[in-house]
């Protein structure tokens, strides 16, 4: 990614963030990647090879990085919701563990938990604004 996001409002948040920039920067391409992976699978139909690729690499990321975030996001994907239901899940974790990217082809749970999960990064994104969180 270029370093600005693919959600306008989490392109907004994100020059707000004072402290923790960096690492607030670093979750949020490798978030913006994944949402636009699991995007273009589901509207192709079809995952390739390029594809598979492109999540391996996400999923590398976030298995080095994610637990640093996990605990400070928790409350926030707790308190939104997918498909008009609470999230039980972690849908970051949820998406970014998906064994191959040709599962989100017709997988409109998936397509439900990315405005979840967007949302709960931009709360998360806006605590950070305000100060909030640690580090």
């Amino acid at each position: 990614m270029d370093g600005s996001s693919v959600n306008p409002y989490s392109r907004f948040l994100r020059g707000r963030v004072k402290r923790r920039r960096a690492e607030a920067a670093a979750l949020l391409d490798a978030w913006d990647r994944l949402e636009t992976l699991v995007i273009g699978v589901y509207r192709l139909g079809r995952a390739g090879e390029a594809e598979e690729l492109e999540l391996r690499a996400i999923r590398a990321w976030m298995q080095a990085n994610y637990r640093r975030y996990a605990a400070e996001l928790e409350p926030h994907w707790r308190a939104v919701q997918a498909g008009g239901e609470p999230m039980q899940v972690d849908p970051f974790r949820a998406l970014w563990e998906t064994p191959a990217a040709a599962r989100w082809v017709g997988d409109w749970s998936s397509m439900q938990r990315l405005p979840a999960a967007r949302e709960a990064l931009n709360r998360w994104l806006l605590a950070l604004g305000e100060g909030g969180g640690s580090g």
